[in-house]
């Protein structure tokens, strides 16, 4: 009698080759060398977005402080007008209601903002319940206010990008960030603005 053996076939494994791993590896990178870019101009619109709204809320709580008291928040003899003021400790303190503020002595809070993380993008607060605002870049916000009550401001700049300071803004107070580039730019065009 005969016996017929069947061929034992080893077990074969199925798995990536070299070539197929580094193909797939060299996909990812060029999918996430095209996806950096947008995801970066998204990050710059969340952060822009962000500083409009901060400058915002700096003169919806000025509109506030002004309705209360029926005057700017501003130390006596400090100017305002054409004059720019900045987010410090000075302005915010007055806003927040630090404690023994004497330019709100009944310590109400106009500014209810977020806390910066890591010294950007919000309030820098400090012991007495005050402190100064900060946009995403690190960098205090100006402000104009119509210290002469004739309802109009004159911008430091126009919209264009123009520095003539002849921009004349039918508004009680105007709020801007410098943007990305700082306050030593003279670059305006990326200026964030309340107007």
């Amino acid at each position: 009698m005969k016996v017929y053996s069947i061929p034992q076939h080893k077990p074969y494994r199925r798995g990536f080759t070299l070539m197929e791993l580094l193909v797939v590896i060299t996909i990812i990178g060029i999918l996430a060398a095209m996806a950096f870019p947008g995801a970066k101009g998204v990050l710059d619109r969340a952060r822009k977005a962000s500083t409009e709204n901060m400058a915002l809320q700096v003169r919806s709580s000025i509109s506030a402080y002004y309705t209360e008291y029926r005057r700017y928040p501003l130390p006596k003899g400090s100017s305002g007008g054409e004059t720019p003021v900045r987010t410090d400790n000075t302005l915010m303190d007055i806003l927040l209601g630090a404690d023994g503020n004497k330019y709100n002595p009944r310590g109400i809070s106009f500014f209810a903002g977020k806390k910066a993380k890591g010294g950007k993008g919000g309030l820098v607060m400090n012991a007495g319940g005050g402190g100064r605002l900060v946009d995403p870049w690190g960098q205090l916000f100006y402000v104009i206010m119509d210290t002469d009550y004739n309802n109009r401001v004159i911008a430091p700049f126009t919209k264009a990008g123009d520095s003539s300071g002849s921009n004349e803004i039918p508004q009680n107070v105007i709020v801007w960030s410098t943007g990305p580039d700082g306050p030593d730019s003279d670059t305006v065009k990326d200026n964030i603005t309340t107007w």
